[in-house]
């Protein structure tokens, strides 16, 4: 497409100067209108090819860092089926040896397991059916893992439904998300939870996304301004942009609170 372009341009440049040479006025207004038309379709076409490549791309990565999410899943458990035989005869022992509390110790070790086997389940697409969705809660939900945060997730609402613009809804949950796995990492529980649901109640689809934190201190009504921000060197522009998006639409309401140790944002997103 491009090369073509490229003839087309130079074929222009041409018929222009011959026509400048050999050709009527009217003729050569006539001509360069035309070309002009022609090099606008070409331009049309090719932002049209080149947003197609990057949804292409889009997907390719997506399904990816699904694959990634999966295979991580089918080798955990996978592993967990092989050891079963001695995890069997290791709580045998216990009981054999009547080692009530060893027995606890290790139960606790397996239940643990089984709690990852289980987190790593709810990451597929019969829950999310947004790709772009799924593909931001992986990413983000690994990188929770690799820092010691619990992430637990909960999806109970169809994500190809909610009442707006997807590249907005998962702009404002990268950023939460962000912003929930340096504070949880910095605090001594290390937590975040999220839950998608629907709120048939009050018409709308709610996102609540709570996590751990240690700055006691922080100000709800200040974090959404330009340029504040709790790092030294850290622009402070993310909440901004959430606020941004928060006043172009008149369906979206944002409640952020801190309670019970945990600060939380509450998206509702109305119908």
């Amino acid at each position: 497409m491009i090369p073509f372009f490229i003839l087309i341009k130079f074929f222009y440049l041409v018929g222009v100067s011959i026509s400048l040479i050999f050709l009527s006025k009217n003729f050569t207004i006539t001509l360069l209108i035309l070309c002009d038309i022609l090099v606008s379709i070409l331009i049309i076409l090719l932002v049209v090819k080149s947003r197609a490549l990057r949804k292409a791309n889009k997907t390719i990565e997506c399904e990816e860092k699904l694959y990634e999410s999966l295979l991580t899943s089918y080798d955990s458990v996978r592993g967990f089926k092989h050891d079963f035989s001695n995890i069997m005869q290791s709580i045998g022992g216990y009981i054999f040896t009547n080692d009530i509390n060893g027995l606890k110790k290790y139960y606790s070790s397996v239940f643990s397991e089984c709690k990852i086997l289980n987190k790593f389940s709810s990451l597929n697409k019969d829950v999310f059916n947004s790709p772009p969705v799924l593909s931001i809660v992986t990413d983000k939900f690994y990188k929770a893992r690799e820092l010691g945060i619990d992430f637990n997730i909960e999806v109970l609402t169809d994500l190809t439904s909610l009442n707006i613009d997807i590249y907005e809804f998962t702009r404002m949950l990268g950023i939460f998300l962000d912003n929930s796995i340096e504070a949880a990492s910095k605090s001594s529980k290390k937590v975040i939870n999220v839950i998608i649901t629907k709120d048939i109640r009050n018409s709308c689809d709610l996102m609540i996304i709570e996590n751990s934190f240690s700055d006691k201190s922080i100000d709800t009504n200040k974090i959404f301004d330009k340029n504040f921000s709790t790092k030294p060197k850290n622009s402070g522009i993310g909440l901004w942009k959430v606020k941004k998006i928060l006043d172009k639409h008149d369906n979206l309401y944002l409640n952020t609170s801190v309670s019970d140790n945990l600060f939380r944002h509450q998206l509702r997103i109305y119908y």
